[in-house]
C-alpha cells in the first residue's frame, strides 16, 4: 500500500475519489489554474509555524511525517512538470517513467532529513513558470504525450489540462492528511 492510498478515519477514500470530487469544483481550465497556482501558498501555510520535531509526525505508524509528505507533493510536482513541459514543447511525444517508484524516492532522495523550505520556494517557483506558460499558449491545455509505466508499456494519452486538475487536486489532498496529523498530534 503506498501513501496514496492510505486509509484513516477522516479520510475514507482514495486520491482518486478526492480528485473526482474536487474536479466537479474546477469546472473550468482557468478555475484548475487558479487552483494549481494556489497550491503552493496553501501548502506552505498548512505546515505554517511547526516547529522542527513536529515535521517529524506521521498520522499513523507506516504512513508519511508531514516532511515527508511535503517532499512528496514538491517532487511530484517537478514531474508533473516534465508532463507539462513535453506537451508544450514537443506535442505527441513518449515520456516513460520506467524510473519512477513513488516510494523509492521517498527513501533514496532522503525526504526524512530535507529542509523544507528550499522545497517549498521550488514549489511556488515552478507553479509560477509552469502557469505563465500554460498561459501563453493557447492551446496548451489540450497538447499531451504518450505517457509509458512498466506495467503499461503501451502507455497512455496525457494532457496539460488533465495533469494541472490532478496537480490542482494533489496538493489539497496532502493538506488534508496534514491537517489530520496536526489535529491528532495538537501540534
Amino acid at each position: 500500500m503506498n501513501e496514496e492510498d492510505t486509509v484513516t478515519e477522516k479520510s475514507q477514500d482514495s486520491f482518486w475519489a478526492f480528485a473526482q470530487r474536487m474536479q466537479q469544483e474546477l469546472e473550468t481550465p482557468e478555475a484548475i489554474l487558479a487552483r494549481y497556482t494556489a497550491g503552493a501558498n496553501e501548502l506552505e501555510h498548512a505546515v505554517a509555524g511547526l516547529a522542527e520535531p513536529s515535521l517529524e509526525l506521521s498520522r499513523a505508524v507506516g504512513t508519511w511525517t508531514i516532511r515527508q509528505i511535503v517532499h512528496h507533493v514538491v517532487d511530484g510536482d517537478q514531474l508533473s512538470s516534465m508532463w507539462i513541459l513535453a506537451a508544450i514543447a514537443h506535442p505527441g511525444c513518449t515520456l516513460a517513467l520506467d524510473w519512477y517508484n513513488q516510494e523509492a524516492w521517498a527513501q533514496t532522495l532522503y525526504y526524512p532529513g530535507r529542509a523544507m523550505a528550499p522545497a517549498l520556494a521550488l514549489l511556488r517557483a515552478n507553479r509560477a513558470v509552469i502557469g505563465g506558460l500554460v498561459a501563453h499558449f493557447p492551446d496548451a491545455w489540450e497538447r499531451s504525450v504518450l505517457t509509458t509505466w512498466p506495467d503499461m508499456p503501451d502507455g497512455y494519452e496525457r494532457a496539460v489540462g488533465s495533469t494541472l486538475l490532478i496537480q490542482a487536486c494533489h496538493v489539497p489532498w496532502h493538506i488534508r492528511q496534514i491537517r489530520e496529523t496536526r489535529d491528532l498530534h495538537r501540534v
